[in-house]
């Protein structure tokens, strides 16, 4: 699901979270799409790749570039 530098394609994150609890959705958040959960929380990284939108968290790419 991750690759090398953090990187989590963003659709199969978002069927995770519905198979482990349907009932976290983007609109318990007033958003309309995960896309936009991660954008308001300028948490993540955001990468898209042609119709692939990857994400990734800047708190641990952060640590890794600092701890190594």
């Amino acid at each position: 699901m991750k690759d090398t530098e953090g990187w989590t394609h963003l659709g199969q994150a978002g069927k995770f979270i519905k198979n482990q609890n349907p009932a976290i959705t983007p609109k318990i958040y007033g958003l309309a799409s995960l896309r936009e959960v991660l954008v308001t929380s300028e948490a993540f990284d955001i990468r898209e790749e042609g119709t692939t939108i990857l994400y990734r968290s800047k708190v641990r790419y952060v640590e890794v570039l600092i701890n190594g």
